[in-house]
Formats: structure tokens, C-alpha cells, sequence
């Protein structure tokens, strides 16, 4: 039996007070992290009850050790109070930010979740484990329950991982998947997510990362040649947008004049400022390999094994070109760059958006027969303070930071259409970003709030100087509830490249977007579950 160092009734009621809320503070942690679950929370409270047998002769390393592990729990905790479940796609998307956007983040978040993460971890450690005094006089039964606990944690986590065969192809072929699938499933508190986290900074390959040629066409493409569109449409420029809601742009009613410019330009004959639009997903490495490939959110494997539209335009014989202000190589590339690292000319990691127009001169692109373009920006992004300059404040005096991103992006185009209007006869230009943005809040979130559906309400414009067909094709996109889901504008593109394509329509009428809990939902579904 454990010995309490003295026997005073006293003393020893405060070790048991001691130990209650010890134990209770990780409990009700563990409930809260892990959305209102406690499966597999014996684990987690093995290795607490472990934590407490760490010999008191090493007394700073013991207090090191714990600390540490109870900031990450802290950071866990205290991002649940702020923004709900922490989901694989955004430890996935927290090491694809480049250095200057983590540091800011760090910054933004500091008051939010660091600093009470440090204060949770001190108190719980200095003030609560720091004051319970167990010791074992008894070494073999001391070393007996290490050694239970240890086998038990060995038992139920490694040996089970290499026990069963498929994890370790699966290992094989996506480490990020497999981990996920196992460990983290045990361990969604502080463990789980750090390995996840370790195992993806290092660089181990994934999926996502090969980037290959497709010999096949997804089944929707029924010929190569459309007698309507084949090398009618020789110049298709798509302006990726990035964390744009559509409530913040005056051309969609806002109050603040953050997008003069794209009004200009979208309300011209044959063009159009589409409504009622939303995204297949909440944050961007989801999102957009639906806008620019046949995954759907229930299905990514057309993602990995058919052709892509940069390799369907390249087949027609298109001069394509990405270009992207984000850095989208690198050992922790998003799953998107294997359809961006397929065009004939990438130019990515530039240090503001205003450098994407002057990147796509540099292309040359007026000396081809035929462009196929993407734009990726930065856009509205957080941190805001990144997405705009002094004429944006100057512009927008009584506007907030995010109002200035847009207005930032508003400049974007209007200088990539202007060079468009020199250099070309005719092009067809799309804007539309990945997702949309809770202001001040974010993306790729679950948590209950009033605004839940910003982060998928986005804007879709369309400029046309060959015939309205671009935005009456757009048309036939809606559902019963009169939505467009942009992961349909793939078929749009596939027709504007001179393809015939035969659309599923149960792709339409389903609506199905891709939650950050890797789940396919029905768009208004999801919004009825979050959004009061």
C-alpha cells in the first residue's frame, strides 16, 4: 500500500483532498477536450497515476516533466473554450503556415490561449501535484505497479499498432492517417495530437505528397471533344481567393465599400455576382482539391487517381500556370500542391498578393494560344494584420482589419484584370476563395455559434468576354434549397477546356461539404447541428 509520508489525520486528509483534485482536474479536462466522450480515458489516467510514482529525488525533473505536459494540455483546453474540437485538418494545417503567419498567430493568441494554458500548467502542477507526497518503501511492490501500468499502456497501444498488419501498411503508405487512425484515437488528450504533430514536422511522406501524372478521367467526362466549347474558351484565369465571407463584400450588400472594384468589373455584360454560394469544406487543404479535381467530400479518391483540371488542361493543349503568394512545397505541402505542381509554370511563396499581377506578366502568357491560370492568394487569412497595406486603411478609415483584406483582394483583381484587358482579346475570369471566415474567430471550426455558416458562405463572380455561358452553366449548379456547392465547378471548367461532361446529380442535390472531423455532411444539416 501506498505510504503517506505522516500519519496526522490532518495531513493526511489534505493528501486525499490533494489527490481528488488531481484526479478530478484531468478528468474533467479529458470530458472537455474530447467533445463530451470519455472512451478510452483509462490511458490518460494510467499515465496521471503514473506521474505520481516519479521518485521525489528528482524532484525538478519531475516537476519539468509534468509542467510540460500540462501546458499542451492547457493549449488543448483552452482552444476547445475558444474554438471548438481540434481536428486532424488543423494539426495538419497548423505546420503548413509559413514562419511569419505562426509567429502572428502565436502573438493573436497569447491572451487567448498561451498565457492561461502557462497559468493552468503552474497551478496544477506547483500548487497540486507539487504538494502530494507518495512514496513506496516497498521497491518490489513500487516496481510492480510501474511495471503493471507500463505493460497495460504497451499493451493497448504498440503491441496492439503492430499486432494488426494493416496499420502497418497503412503506415506505409500515410503515416498522418494511420497515427491518427490509432494512436490518437487513444489518446486524444496531449499525446495524440503531439505525435501527430512530430510525425508530420519531420517530414515523413504522405499520400499528398506524390505528385504523378493520371492516365484515367473521372467517369463524369463522356468525351474529350464538346462540339459547344472545344477551343471556343482559349484563355480561363480562376483567382483563388482564401478565408473570404461573403457577408464582409459590398457587392453582396455589406455597409463598407470593400469591394469597388469587383463591382466594376463583375456587373458587366456577360458577367455575373452569383448568390446564395457556399464551400465543399472550411479550411483551404480540403476545400480546394474539391474545386480543382472530382473529389467530393465523401470520395477523395478521384483526387489520387484521375485526372486533375490542370492535367485535363494540359491535355488540351492549354499553357497552365499556378501562382500562388502561399509557399505550397516543402516536406508538409498541403494536398492540393500535387494538382498545383502539375502545371507548366508554379510560382508560389511571394511576400504579398499585390506581387501576384506582376508575377503573371513575367509569365508571358499573351505569347500562347491558350491559358489555363489559377491565382491563389493570401486573401483574408488570419492574421488580418498580413492581408493589407496603408491605401487599404487610408480607403476604408471606419473599417475594421478583415474590411481592409477584402479591400486589399478588391485591388488584386482589379489589377489582374486590367493587365488581362491589355495583353488579351477575350478571357473568362472566376473569383471565388476556398471557404469563408467567422471574422475574428476563424475557419475550419466546430463549435456551436450564430455564425457557423460564415466560414462556407463565400462569393463567386464571373467575368466573361465571350458569351454569358460561363455564369448560365453556373446556374444549372443549384439544389432544391437553391445553393451552389463550389466543388461543382469542376464540371464547369471541364466544359469550358472543351470536355462533354455527364454531371451525377445526386452530387448536386446532396450538397455534401467535408467537416474538419473528416465526416461528409449535408450542408444545411451541419448548419441546423451548429448554428442556432
Amino acid at each position: 500500500m501506498p505510504q503517506i509520508k505522516s500519519l496526522n489525520i490532518k495531513i493526511l486528509t489534505k493528501q486525499n483532498v490533494f489527490i481528488f483534485m488531481y484526479f478530478a482536474i484531468i478528468f474533467i479536462a479529458y470530458y472537455i477536450i474530447n467533445v463530451d466522450k470519455l472512451k478510452n480515458f483509462s490511458y490518460t489516467f494510467l499515465i496521471y497515476f503514473l506521474f505520481l510514482f516519479i521518485s521525489p529525488k528528482v524532484k525538478l525533473i519531475r516537476l519539468i516533466i509534468f509542467g510540460l505536459f500540462n501546458f499542451i494540455l492547457g493549449i488543448e483546453l483552452f482552444f476547445n473554450f475558444r474554438y471548438g474540437h481540434i481536428s486532424e485538418s488543423l494539426l495538419k494545417t497548423a505546420l503548413e503556415n509559413d514562419t511569419n503567419q505562426s509567429y502572428l498567430m502565436i502573438q493573436h493568441e497569447f491572451f487567448a490561449i498561451i498565457l492561461p494554458a502557462f497559468i493552468f500548467s503552474f497551478t496544477y502542477t506547483y500548487f497540486i501535484f507539487n504538494k502530494i507526497k507518495i512514496s513506496l518503501k516497498n521497491r518490489i511492490l513500487y516496481w510492480s505497479i510501474i511495471c503493471v501500468c507500463c505493460f497495460f499502456l504497451f499493451k493497448n497501444t504498440l503491441y496492439y499498432y503492430l499486432s494488426d498488419k494493416r496499420h502497418v501498411v497503412e503506415f506505409q503508405v500515410d503515416p498522418f492517417f494511420s497515427i491518427n487512425k490509432s494512436v490518437r484515437v487513444k489518446y486524444p488528450v496531449v499525446i495524440g495530437n503531439s505525435i501527430i504533430l512530430v510525425i508530420d514536422y519531420l517530414g515523413f511522406s504522405e499520400k499528398y505528397t506524390n505528385v504523378i501524372e493520371h492516365e484515367n478521367f473521372n467517369h463524369s467526362i463522356v468525351n474529350l471533344h464538346n462540339e459547344n466549347t472545344f477551343n471556343k474558351y482559349k484563355n480561363i484565369i480562376f483567382i483563388l481567393g482564401e478565408s473570404a465571407y461573403k457577408g464582409r463584400h459590398s457587392i453582396y450588400g455589406y455597409n463598407k465599400n470593400t469591394t469597388p472594384e469587383m463591382h466594376n468589373i463583375f456587373t458587366q455584360s456577360n458577367s455575373c455576382i452569383v448568390p446564395e454560394v457556399h464551400s465543399p469544406a472550411s479550411i483551404t487543404r480540403d476545400s480546394i482539391p474539391m474545386l480543382f479535381s472530382f473529389a467530393k467530400p465523401n470520395d477523395e479518391q478521384p483526387l489520387l487517381e484521375e485526372k486533375n483540371i490542370i492535367e485535363m488542361a494540359n491535355n488540351q493543349s492549354y499553357k497552365t500556370s499556378w501562382i500562388s503568394k502561399n509557399g505550397e512545397s516543402g516536406p508538409h505541402s498541403s494536398k492540393y500542391s500535387i494538382i498545383a505542381k502539375l502545371s507548366n509554370i508554379f510560382i508560389e511563396d511571394l511576400k504579398d498578393d499585390l506581387e501576384l499581377p506582376k508575377q503573371l506578366i513575367e509569365t508571358n502568357f499573351q505569347n500562347n494560344e491558350k491559358n489555363f491560370i489559377v491565382i491563389h492568394l493570401a486573401g483574408s487569412h488570419k492574421p488580418y494584420k498580413l492581408g493589407y497595406d496603408e491605401v487599404d486603411k487610408i480607403s476604408l478609415p471606419d473599417g475594421d482589419d478583415y474590411d481592409r483584406t477584402i479591400h486589399h483582394t478588391d485591388r488584386v483583381i482589379k489589377e489582374i484584370y486590367t493587365i488581362l484587358k491589355e495583353k488579351l482579346d477575350d478571357f473568362i475570369l472566376i473569383y471565388t476563395p476556398d471557404h469563408g471566415e467567422i471574422v475574428n474567430l476563424g475557419h475550419g471550426l466546430l463549435r456551436k455559434s450564430k455564425e457557423f455558416s460564415n466560414q462556407f458562405e463565400i462569393p463567386l463572380m464571373i467575368y466573361s468576354s465571350y458569351d454569358n455561358y460561363p455564369c448560365q452553366e453556373t446556374e444549372s449548379y443549384r439544389n432544391e434549397n437553391k445553393m451552389i456547392n463550389t466543388s461543382n465547378l469542376v464540371y464547369l471548367l471541364s466544359n469550358l477546356l472543351g470536355y462533354s461532361v455527364n454531371i451525377d446529380p445526386s452530387f448536386i442535390n446532396k450538397d455534401l461539404i467535408l467537416s474538419v472531423d473528416g465526416k461528409s455532411y449535408e450542408y444545411n444539416d451541419i448548419i441546423k447541428q451548429y448554428q442556432p
